[in-house]
């Protein structure tokens, strides 16, 4: 797929072109150029436009969710075609193995003493609620002093309810990249690993960023304007690192209560040896990919009775616990867990 305004460009054709392994010589680029124009009208008559996302997640109006490249909308599964946005991501976001495996591995977390990693896995499920709530995005932090405690492990099973458990974000990834991957993923969990060097600044603004549901606005190069922001987002990040994120942004102020808002943290203890040998957990590399979608064509069918549910459930969960202000960020995202 390119653009028209490349297209019509004989230069810019050319290069696009020939970066896909297509060669023309001179005289005959206005030949490969008309053809190219005249079928493209071609199709334009004979097909209706189809919807360009550049987005995962909640698509028109709640009517439709994207998943790599594939749109659900509530009853069948289309072809969504690439945006150049997805094409970094699109590689993670499809099916493998078997659903029954699958469950199987996944259920290796129902047991006693592995309340702090069930609960985290929810995220995985909750994030394309969070659209229903006013909290535009919250940091679920696993900590532990220790290394061997499974907390990529619990991030590797979140991201197998979608896709490629492997689609993690890591510390070494510029943190451009790191908020145009979040971005794109939109409705769907995110999961950052090892944020244990990261400092007081950097965690402070991650924070703020994540429920704020954007990144910052830039100017644009071209004009006296702001950059319009395309990449908004509804989510859960889950975080992992040696050092406690909490701490981290409480020695940055004075009064740090509004970034420790926008962080849930729980302490993971170490497995036990005859966990961490147990291979079992290494087949969620080989199983995904299969629970998301049949989730979320589910949501999308009876999304208002589901909103209803949330809401409900936020509601409640703060009238019990007696949360006001902005602690009404943890109500939210346990309403949604």
């Amino acid at each position: 797929m390119f653009p028209n305004k490349t297209l019509i460009s004989n230069e810019e054709c050319k290069r696009f072109l020939a970066s896909h392994g297509v060669m023309t010589l001179p005289n005959d680029m206005l030949k490969v150029q008309k053809y190219l124009i005249e079928f493209s009208e071609i199709i334009s008559k004979r097909e209706r436009l189809k919807a360009l996302y550049n987005q995962f997640g909640w698509r028109d109006n709640f009517t439709k969710f994207v998943v790599g490249q594939v749109v659900y909308d509530g009853d069948v599964a289309s072809p969504n075609p690439p945006c150049s946005t997805m094409t970094d991501l699109l590689k993670y976001y499809h099916k493998k193995g078997s659903m029954e495996k699958w469950k199987d591995t996944f259920n290796l977390y129902n047991r006693p003493g592995a309340e702090v990693q069930a609960f985290t896995l929810m995220n995985a499920f909750a994030a394309p609620l969070m659209a229903f709530t006013n909290t535009k995005g919250i940091i679920c932090h696993l900590t532990s002093s220790e290394s061997g405690t499974g907390k990529t492990t619990v991030q590797r099973f979140i991201n197998s309810v979608w896709g490629d458990s492997g689609a993690i974000v890591i510390q070494d990834d510029t943190v451009n990249s790191r908020y145009h991957f979040i971005g794109v993923l939109n409705n769907l969990p995110v999961t950052l690993d090892e944020i244990t060097n990261m400092d007081e600044e950097k965690a402070s603004q991650l924070a703020y960023a994540i429920t704020q549901g954007r990144t910052k606005l830039r100017m644009s190069s071209k004009s006296n304007k702001i950059r319009e922001n395309t990449l908004p987002w509804n989510t859960i990040l889950t975080t992992t690192g040696n050092s406690s994120l909490s701490d981290k942004i409480a020695s940055r102020s004075k009064s740090p209560d509004g970034e420790l808002a926008r962080v849930f943290e729980m302490r993971m203890n170490s497995a036990s040896a005859q966990q961490s040998r147990d291979t079992r957990y290494d087949e969620i590399n080989k199983n995904y990919g299969y629970a998301g979608p049949i989730y979320v064509q589910h949501i999308v069918k009876y999304k208002d009775e589901v909103e209803k549910k949330v809401q409900k459930m936020t509601d409640d969960i703060a009238e019990e616990f007696g949360i006001v202000g902005r602690e009404r960020y943890m109500a939210d995202y346990f309403g949604c867990s």
